[in-house]
């Protein structure tokens, strides 16, 4: 009698192919030979982790999950020398090794059910992390670089010196293997993606880490040319780490550019919404322009013109992308209610501020929260440059259409999709309605879409939604941040304390952001 389906342990692509399996995970060697998809029986969600004893018989662990305290993993990495860094794989695990570490770092990253609905809804940047498994072992300093973001992700998150100290070793490793690398080199540019990732984690070599690896990972972008792109994955990647370095910067950005924009896939929302994002980086620039120019008339009227046409654009396209985005679904894919203390877990410091947005905004899903938030945090930024020019120049944008509507303040209130949305877009119930517009009224417009972005806060720390949720979060908050200064002590006081609570989530860069003006970011 043959041995039962249920028992055997090769992968279900052999198994359907009737051919001997290796059993080797993540993906066989005869599936590789062959070109073809390796499939297990239990699905993706297989972490590999290595025993605590020393590996003298190569015995390995297969746990579907992490808990714990990570096993020592200073066993394998050595010293050796008195001048420079070695790395050091146990001899008994080899690749394995490598592949258990970053799976268990996508476990907690990006869970599986955060990956299954952005790989359904074609979220490129997260079906690029689900390849990363896969291409284990073909390009060494792309492995390392993995090595590095996964040991300090796990170490940080389990309190493992081990980890850390590992992980230092293959930072120091790879910063200088990658300096002989050539710039168009493919791999680089996947390295300084991923460092870019290790720099909001990890702000212990220096404050800027994430802005100096985006920006390099950028300037090999624009030197390679939009007409020898790398991955569309990777490219989206880059792309959504570029636009919120250049909000910081208040610098308009070669993304914005034509050719770069028509890269973005034409099939995926949050890459459209982006699309329209690329243009707020020069309205930023153009304000700071404005406000330099107050003493030059002559120079004034081109520089309004010029920012008049961009902000008529971007706020054409955010309104009929958002319009879209809303009118396709058969409900709202989110709803306001009366915050709990479940809710409150980013104020652990400051619980007294539990009172200034007494209300949550909750969502379906994460790629549902990631497009909304930068629609909200798009139409926010427009409106707070608007009144800020038209506060410089004393003057209204008559041939501009801003749409007002007093907001509903009604709890989870659920009525139907045309009322919603002029509610939470304060948009007037005629499309076409031009209204006379004051400063006060513009930035009044501003601070209802601030809110919005500090309500939905308390969603990104929810499971099973996992860590990548935090970039798309601070950058918004931030930003946020810097509008209520001086405006709103209590307000400002509470975005700086979320933003405080982000290193108690692994994320260290929330706190240095905590502390940074525009003006001091412009100068990194």
């Amino acid at each position: 009698m043959g041995r039962p389906l249920w028992r055997s342990s090769k992968c279900t692509t052999c198994r359907a192919r009737k051919v001997k399996c290796d059993e080797a995970r993540p993906v066989c060697r005869s599936c590789r030979r062959a070109g073809v998809k390796c499939e297990w029986r239990y699905g993706d969600s297989f972490v590999y982790l290595p025993t605590t004893a020393k590996h003298t018989s190569g015995s390995m662990v297969v746990r579907d999950s992490v808990s714990g305290q990570l096993p020592d993993l200073l066993d394998y990495c050595t010293l050796a020398g008195s001048d420079q860094y070695r790395l050091g794989i146990h001899p008994s695990m080899g690749r394995l090794y490598e592949v258990q570490i970053l799976s268990s770092f996508l476990s907690e990253y990006i869970p599986q059910e955060a990956v299954r609905g952005a790989i359904v809804a074609g979220h490129q940047t997260f079906s690029w992390f689900e390849s990363l498994p896969d291409q284990q072992g073909k390009r060494r300093l792309m492995d390392i670089s993995l090595a590095t973001l996964s040991l300090f992700f796990l170490g940080t998150k389990y309190g493992d010196p081990n980890a850390l100290y590992c992980s230092q070793i293959y930072y120091n490793y790879l910063m200088r293997e990658i300096q002989g690398l050539q710039h168009s080199n493919e791999d680089l540019i996947g390295i300084a993606a991923i460092l870019s990732i290790h720099g909001i984690y990890n702000s212990s070599h220096q404050d800027n880490s994430w802005m100096i690896h985006v920006r390099s990972a950028c300037k090999l972008l624009e030197e390679r040319g939009p007409y020898n792109p790398v991955d569309k994955r990777l490219f989206c990647l880059i792309r959504t780490s570029a636009v919120y370095d250049a909000c910081g910067q208040r610098k308009s950005t070669f993304m914005s550019r034509p050719e770069w924009r028509a890269l973005a896939p034409k099939d995926e929302p949050f890459e459209q919404i982006l699309n329209i994002y690329t243009f707020l980086p020069s309205l930023q620039e153009l304000r700071d322009r404005i406000c330099d120019a107050a003493d030059h008339p002559e120079v004034l009227v081109p520089l309004r013109e010029e920012f008049l046409c961009i902000f008529t654009q971007a706020y054409t396209q955010f309104r009929q992308g958002y319009r879209y985005l809303l009118g396709c679904r058969e409900e709202l894919p989110f709803r306001t209610r009366t915050a709990v203390p479940n809710d409150l877990l980013l104020l652990q410091e400051r619980p007294d501020l539990a009172d200034v947005f007494p209300e949550v905004i909750e969502f379906t899903d994460q790629y549902t929260f990631q497009i909304i938030l930068l629609c909200w945090t798009g139409f926010f930024i427009m409106y707070w440059e608007a009144s800020e020019v038209m506060r410089i120049l004393d003057t209204d944008f008559g041939d501009a259409q801003f749409s007002r509507s007093p907001p509903h303040t009604t709890p989870g209130c659920h009525a139907r999709i045309d009322e919603d949305e002029c509610r939470l877009t304060c948009w007037p119930s005629q499309p076409d309605q031009q209204i006379e517009t004051t400063v006060r009224e513009v930035e009044a417009l501003a601070t209802i879409f601030a809110t919005r972005i500090c309500q939905a806060m308390s969603f990104c720390d929810k499971y099973p939604f996992g860590s990548a949720l935090k970039l798309p979060s601070l950058s918004p908050l931030w930003i946020v941040q810097q509008f209520f200064h001086g405006r709103s002590d209590r307000r400002w006081l509470w975005c700086k304390t979320v933003l405080h609570s982000f290193p108690s989530r692994s994320v260290g860069f929330g706190y240095i952001l905590s502390n940074m003006s525009f003006q001091e970011y412009k100068t990194i």
